[in-house]
């Protein structure tokens, strides 16, 4: 009886292991691309507004999605807003502007989107002003003026919120705190 030799990989099959891994690494570079804010440059357009030479040229190495940041300063909200440094999880610092009303008024923590900052809710927060509410604005993680350089897209950002809350409670005096 003759035994056939154990053959490891045929090149059909190399082939295929290779084509996948290249497509991991082509998918973790991108979604590496999309969770980390770059320091500049233009924001990548959506990817129906790409030509064929720009789709090609972002295959590779992802969308660039700059820093959100803003100029503005606190005064831009209120003449009597000033601005905090918010200690969050992990050493982060969260840069928060706060406009207060008064002890027996509640506090509303306005969080802004991904990719936004804080300026972003400017119109909301001076509607929560003359409603005679307190007003705390956060940016989260990796905008504006906080600390850091990526999103985790809500999950690290719930810790940013839970940080926000903590610090309106416990340095804050405000009958109650409201998300909005």
């Amino acid at each position: 009886m003759k035994r056939k030799a154990k053959r490891w990989l045929g090149m059909g099959e190399l082939i295929v292991v290779a084509g996948f891994a290249g497509l991991n690494a082509l998918a973790y570079s991108h979604a590496e691309a999309m969770l980390r804010f770059s320091d500049g440059g233009l924001r990548t357009t959506t990817p129906e507004r790409l030509g064929l030479l720009s789709r090609v040229n972002v295959l590779p190495a992802g969308v660039n999605i700059p820093r959100p940041r803003s100029h503005r300063h606190p005064s831009d909200l209120a003449p009597d807003c000033r601005l905090l440094s918010v200690p969050g999880a992990r050493g982060i610092t969260l840069a928060s502007w706060y406009c207060n009303r008064g002890r027996g008024t509640p506090v509303v923590i306005p969080f802004h989107g991904c990719s936004a900052e804080k300026t972003s809710l400017l119109r909301e927060a001076r509607a929560l002003l003359d409603l005679g509410a307190s007003v705390m604005l956060v940016d989260f993680r990796g905008s504006g003026g906080s600390s850091e350089s990526y999103t985790t897209v809500g999950v690290h950002e719930a810790e940013d919120v839970a940080a926000a809350v903590d610090y309106a409670r416990q340095r804050l005096s405000h009958s109650d705190v409201f998300l909005g």
